[in-house]
């Protein structure tokens, strides 16, 4: 926090390698995971609906430095605990690249994607799907999209948020990690907000630096930062080397680009 010079929003508690071994999705929705993770999340959602209400914003971006932070589990579980408090959120998987919010959440895709969406071959509502029994939405693409840059920059794109801000309460926005490419960047022209998911002893700090000081730059306000997999002793979680962490991030491949392991003097 002293080096970004942003607000800490919330911890999400380290989970050991037990628990993600039992669980499938690691959600605040699934009963077998822990109540302190639910708790943290329950806290992240007061604390950004807080700053979201006092400001009018709607849409909130969530993206990360690197890949295997998080990012996609902190934004599904965000907007599943805004919908736990009687809201309605449209999660918009924007990683056209690479889009892995299906797998997380265990829904099935509807008979048409964001990807059909952004070609013009369906209307949005078409590509919407609700998960049962909540009021979360999502829109993500089917496969993979080679025209990604345009795409994210499109006027379809900015329709499709406008026509999520205007059918609920509020819109998240899942990125990809902002140090492999621009897309983080150029998709906060949509966002009000952004929320930054940085993980713990896990990347180099200059980089998270780096990322920080531009997301600063752009138009959305950086509300804070949400440290995942935290290991303090506050918690209640018992907690194990991030080695083990396994099913609850990405792998550390990502658009087939390896990440380079930090140094131990230079983590965030």
């Amino acid at each position: 926090q002293k080096y970004v010079n942003v607000e800490c929003v919330g911890k999400a508690p380290m989970l050991t390698s037990k628990v993600v071994g039992q669980v499938k999705y690691i959600t605040v929705e699934n009963r077998n995971v822990p109540n302190d993770f639910k708790e943290a999340f329950q806290f992240i959602r007061t604390r950004t609906e807080r700053v979201c209400r006092r400001n009018d914003y709607k849409s909130i971006l969530v993206t990360s430095t690197f890949p295997g932070e998080g990012k996609t589990t902190t934004s599904m579980n965000i907007a599943m605990s805004m919908a736990q408090n009687n809201k309605t959120v449209i999660i918009i998987d924007c990683d056209l690249r690479n889009p892995s919010l299906i797998e997380r959440l265990g829904a099935k895709n509807g008979a048409m994607g964001l990807d059909d969406y952004l070609n013009g071959e369906c209307s949005f509502d078409d590509a919407l799907v609700q998960l049962p029994k909540s009021k979360v939405f999502f829109a993500t693409c089917k496969n993979p999209m080679s025209n990604a840059a345009e795409a994210i920059v499109s006027e379809e794109m900015a329709r499709a948020v406008k026509e999520a801000k205007e059918k609920a309460d509020y819109v998240i926005i899942d990125t990809p990690p902002s140090d492999l490419m621009g897309d983080a960047i150029a998709l906060t022209r949509y966002a009000d907000a952004v929320l930054f998911v940085v993980k713990q002893n896990y990347g180099k700090l200059n980089n998270v630096i780096y990322a920080v000081e531009s997301m600063k730059q752009t138009k959305a306000e950086l509300i804070g930062f949400v440290l995942n997999g935290s290991y303090d002793k506050m918690n209640l979680l018992e907690y194990t080397s991030y080695g083990k962490y396994n099913k609850y991030a990405y792998s550390n491949r990502y658009y087939n680009k390896k990440i380079t392991k930090p140094s131990e003097n230079n983590e965030a």
